[in-house]
Parts: structure tokens; sequence; C-alpha cells
């Protein structure tokens, strides 16, 4: 009686000249080193890298222009005109002094008189006392 082994190799015995010339055909491919390498290591981490799914691209596209959109929707157009130091500080001097009148308010006690601002001066005067003294 003959093993199953056996019988399968029978059975597959005229596919034997068909894979040995398969085999040469591939280790002749690989022997050509242009091939085998192909491409640069960094080449072929971008192409692994960017090598998403289709699917993947179309919700990252998808996602951009639901942004874009958004954006597009929710500004008035017209872009804010930087504003200097010196346009600022009147209107901070006057929100923190209103802020000062109400917190007075608040605790319920009368206004200082005079109380002493400071006045923002340049970094080289503080300099020049440092260096008189």
């Amino acid at each position: 009686m003959k093993t199953p082994r056996e019988i399968l190799l029978q059975k597959h015995a005229g596919a034997q000249p068909q894979l040995n010339a398969l085999r040469e055909q591939t280790l002749a491919t690989l022997s050509h080193p242009e091939v085998a390498v192909g491409r640069s290591s960094f080449v072929a981490f971008l192409s692994d890298l960017f090598a998403l799914p289709r699917t993947a691209w179309a919700g990252l596209a998808t996602v951009w222009v639901a942004i874009v959109a958004l954006n597009l929707a929710t500004g008035d157009g017209a872009s804010p005109r930087p504003t200097t130091v010196a346009e600022r500080t009147p209107a901070l001097r006057q929100a923190l002094a209103e802020q000062r009148r109400f917190y007075a308010e608040l605790i319920r006690s009368p206004m200082p008189a005079d109380v002493p601002t400071f006045v923002p001066r340049p970094r080289s005067d503080g300099r020049a006392n440092i260096a008189a003294a």
C-alpha cells in the first residue's frame, strides 16, 4: 500500500520541471545588483510612508476640504490690522482704570486718591541707574 506522501509526490511529479525553471528565473533576477537593490533606502522609506490605502487618502482629503470650507465660512473676509503697542496702551490704561473702579465698588471702599501708576520706560534707562550705583 502507498503512503499519502508517495501518492502526492507521484501526482505532482509533472510540475517539478516547471517549478525548477521558475526558481532559476527568480534567482537570475536576484543575482543582478541593480534589480536586487532597486532604490535607495530613503526612497524606499518614503514610498512605504506614503503607501496608504486609497480610502485613507480619500479620508484625509475629505477632512482637509471640510477644514478649508469651515475656515472660509467662519471668516469675515477682512484680515485684522495688527495694532502696535502705542495704539493699545491708552485702551489698556482705560480698561484697567475701569476695573479698579469696579473692584472698589464691589468691596465698597473709597477710591484711592492718587495711586502712582507705572510708566514703562526703555530698558536702557534701568541699566544706566544700575551702572551709576
